[in-house]
């Protein structure tokens, strides 16, 4: 069943039932899926990396836990932190977009990037993100040169 959630300036149309059978349905996604170096620390990071303001709105919208369909990373920043960006899907429609993301971890977007396999055609929303991930790997990037 649709509900209506307000986020940030954003108006979804959401089902959580539906979006958590879904996944319940899909079998690994992105970096799970991948397996790379990156994609490795992604998932190992992953508890300390995701805004909390992302992951409450995961949970909202039907996911344990965000479950992304694809990640990448960007490349170092200060520190040991990396830049990554991604996606996640969840069965719902865009009503209003907020009127500036800049700034903002997330957004709602109507693509249907890798949409995973348990995932019906419409109605889809992409959550698209970027943030700071440690790199937590005792595994070097690869990018960074080593002695």
């Amino acid at each position: 069943m649709m509900q209506r959630l307000s986020v940030r300036g954003w108006e979804i149309d959401h089902d959580r039932v539906a979006t958590w059978e879904a996944y319940q349905r899909s079998g690994p996604t992105g970096p799970e899926k991948c397996g790379c170096l990156y994609c490795r620390n992604f998932v190992a990071a992953r508890a300390v990396a995701y805004p909390p303001a992302l992951r409450e709105l995961s949970v909202k919208l039907g996911l344990e836990s965000p479950r992304e369909s694809e990640t990448w990373e960007y490349g170092p920043e200060p520190g040991q932190d990396r830049l990554y960006g991604g996606f996640f899907h969840i069965i719902g429609s865009l009503m209003k977009a907020a009127k500036s993301t800049d700034g903002e971890p997330f957004l709602f977007s109507p693509r249907k990037n890798l949409l995973p396999a348990g995932f019906p055609r419409d109605p889809i929303l992409q959550v698209e993100f970027h943030f700071r991930v440690p790199w937590v790997l005792q595994e070097a990037p690869t990018d960074i040169a080593t002695t």
